[in-house]
């Protein structure tokens, strides 16, 4: 397999292709979750490995697994991981849906996901079967993804999660059906005055029921260039720029 490299900054090389890569809400999600170094983190549908890379530039969690049902994205990670020389990460294949019996009961402290943003059925159709699955929830849904999480989360441990604000109710609900409190979200616009285009959602398990509405996250200035917030967010997590259009 051919791949092209982003360079993250300290050493990390991160495997790219056209079927398996990233967009700019991998960061502001990675930067939303704020991870620390002893945490043990598990990004479901990890893809190309993005948002593990990102955590591991910010901070270096402890220990930093991705999961992925799809081989060539697993392979495609897991020699992102080689080539870094990372210790800590590891690429894992599997479906998100029985991910609690893969890893067993409150084994993580963070729980990342960067899911398919739109219901089956609905949406932009991708060419490929990679786009589809990355773009639908074919396989799976808020509910999977808050119901294994629940499980896998130590008590006191938190599932960040973005989504199209159009989803945000969904999740909101699957959060506290699945006993994970909504805790902080964060609505990100492209530019001041903009509608909404991502939310970014908290859930803790065990948490009170006290959410927090932190100020937009906006992506660019009135000038069009990147937002003070934004390039601090690429700063810290290295010199790679969004390949997709936000």
């Amino acid at each position: 397999m051919h791949y092209q490299y982003e360079d993250l900054g300290g050493g990390l090389q991160l495997a790219v292709t056209p079927q398996h890569r990233f967009g700019g809400d991998a960061f502001l999600l990675a930067g939303f979750a704020a991870a620390k170094k002893a945490d043990r983190v598990l990004d479901l549908g990890t893809g190309c490995g993005i948002i593990p890379f990102v955590l591991q530039r910010q901070v270096a969690p402890a220990a930093v697994t991705g999961l992925d049902i799809q081989p060539a994205a697993v392979a495609q990670f897991h020699h992102s991981i080689r080539r870094s020389g990372l210790q800590n990460m590891q690429a894992v294949e599997g479906d998100i849906r029985r991910a609690d019996a893969l890893f067993g009961a409150e084994q993580f402290d963070l729980i990342t996901c960067n899911p398919p943003y739109f219901p089956a059925g609905s949406g932009p159709v991708a060419a490929s079967g990679a786009g589809r699955i990355a773009r639908h929830q074919l396989l799976c849904t808020a509910a999977d993804i808050c119901r294994v999480s629940a499980r896998l989360l130590r008590y006191g441990g938190r599932l960040c999660v973005c989504q199209r604000p159009a989803q945000l109710v969904d999740v909101l609900a699957e959060m506290r059906a699945h006993r994970l409190e909504p805790k902080r979200l964060q609505l990100v616009v492209q530019r001041p005055g903009a509608a909404p285009w991502l939310a970014l959602i908290e859930g803790r398990k065990g948490g009170r029921p006290t959410l927090q509405v932190l100020p937009d996250f906006v992506v660019e200035a009135p000038d069009g260039s990147f937002s003070a917030a934004m390039l601090a967010l690429y700063q810290k997590s290295g010199p790679a720029a969004p390949k997709e259009e936000m």
